[in-house]
């Protein structure tokens, strides 16, 4: 970082509260005019903090985090991002040696050939439409009984960790790895989480926390990308998005800047 970058950026020193305690950190965000996707890896550090300060939690009761590089249950499970995530990891996608990138989005195009044969792909398209709490329970074990593997995943790991969803990094659990590959997910302990930052994500895409909540499915992200194409995103002061973001997460009780 040059320090001319240095001397256009703000400081942030948070309190973020955790249960009984607090979790102290700094973040340095542009001052200059960023869209929300710009502000994503900011976004991902804060939520790895508050990742961590659960699972140091659950720690302190005696519990693992049984998730383990290998195992890709959950990566076959329906994963909900918002169009600020679709967008940063459409731009991921492009950005990759042509190679690869084929490869990822010939697996895009072999999951939704999957899920079109299961007569999935028209009700995970109106998914973010569903108000019904039973019907979205549904579709969610109808996608995991159909074991379409996220895209990115290689090996049973996931090949864009660094950069992997708010949701997929606020998924952990304690309980036995083999549980979390049964459909009705019973016996499954998840890691409690004092704070999730997608929730604030899904209403984020206008920088200012006030849009309406929208998701998608992450297996559609190509589909998407072809609909939407290179849309034009808001744009705000770095530092005055990264506040509006810290002040809708306040406002759920959950952190104090």
């Amino acid at each position: 970082m040059s320090g001319d970058d240095q001397l256009h950026r703000t400081e942030f020193n948070l309190r973020l509260k955790v249960g009984e305690g607090e979790l102290l950190a700094k973040v340095s965000v542009p001052t200059a005019p960023i869209r929300p996707a710009d502000l994503l890896p900011v976004l991902q550090s804060l939520d790895d903090a508050l990742v961590d300060a659960a699972i140091e939690a659950v720690r302190r009761e005696g519990k693992t985090v049984s998730c383990r590089a290998g195992c890709g249950a959950c990566c076959r499970q329906l994963v909900p991002i918002s169009p600020t995530e679709a967008r940063y990891l459409a731009e991921f996608v492009v950005g990759l040696p042509q190679d690869r990138r084929s490869r990822v989005v010939e697996r895009f195009l072999e999951a939704s050939a999957a899920l079109e044969a299961r007569e999935l792909l028209d009700r995970l398209r109106a998914a973010s439409q569903l108000a019904d709490v039973d019907e979205k329970g549904r579709l969610a074990r109808d996608y995991f009984r159909a074991q379409v593997a996220c895209p990115f995943l290689e090996d049973e790991s996931c090949s864009i960790y660094p950069d992997r969803p708010l949701s997929c990094r606020e998924y952990l659990v304690t309980s036995p790895a083999a549980r979390c590959q049964e459909p009705e997910a019973s016996g499954i302990e998840k890691v409690p989480l004092y704070a999730k930052p997608t929730q604030v994500l899904f209403c984020f895409g206008d920088g200012e926390g006030s849009g309406e909540v929208c998701w998608l499915p992450l297996v559609l992200l190509a589909d998407w990308a072809a609909a939407y194409g290179p849309e034009a995103q808001p744009r705000l002061p770095g530092d005055r998005m990264f506040q509006n973001f810290l002040d809708r997460l306040a406002e759920r009780g959950q952190a104090s800047p």
